[in-house]
């Protein structure tokens, strides 16, 4: 996972099985394909994002028609450089708050191209530099309503909430024991004192 910092990408000479399906599936809610890696932008990024299941996004990909017209992605290829997945990173970076993300070189042995993973954020709702939020629904980027902004803030405030509260509680129970536990041996003491 690329947190705030630039990582190494992961580098293979051919194209892995999860892409090949990803391929043959074509876009959805999971996946989308990019010419070029300028084609990525930030509401890409935030979509996937927001959305429950995260996403993955593949550069150097075109979208074409099947043998049995459905559509699939052919890779095409594209600049793999540092500096063109350093353009990915930070947009990435530049989201509010900041899009954790993987990056992946594949094939490497004739037509490179990228594969961009980006997890359902635990982080959520995230938007662009713009202020715009937005979720992946089917093969498109939808901006988000109001009222699923509040819903996915509400989600995020009553996880925040909880796990607070259980901590709090267990630092309590333990006091709680701790202070019985001292009393009793206090009110034992007393009473070894008097002869009780």
């Amino acid at each position: 996972m690329l947190d705030l910092e630039m990582a190494t990408p992961k580098r293979l000479k051919t194209v892995s099985s999860a892409t090949q399906t990803l391929l043959l599936q074509g876009e959805s809610e999971r996946a989308d394909f990019k010419r070029a890696p300028a084609g990525i932008s930030a509401d890409d990024l935030v979509a996937f994002a927001n959305s429950n299941t995260g996403g993955t996004m593949l550069a150097g990909v075109d979208e074409c028609t099947g043998t049995d017209g459905a559509q699939v992605g052919v890779v095409v290829g594209c600049d793999v450089n540092d500096a063109v997945i350093l353009q990915i990173v930070n947009k990435a970076l530049s989201c509010l708050p900041p899009i954790a993300l993987e990056v992946q070189i594949e094939n490497l042995g004739t037509l490179p191209f990228l594969r961009i993973d980006v997890p359902s954020s635990a982080t959520k709702p995230h938007c662009t530099p713009k202020g715009v939020y937005c979720r992946r629904d089917g093969s498109r980027n939808r901006a988000l309503h109001p009222s699923e902004i509040l819903q996915i803030f509400l989600e995020s405030e009553a996880r925040a909430f909880a796990e607070k509260f259980e901590a709090a509680a267990g630092r309590i129970s333990d006091d709680l024991a701790n202070l019985e536990e001292s009393l009793d041996s206090s009110i034992q003491s007393m009473a070894d004192q008097l002869g009780w």
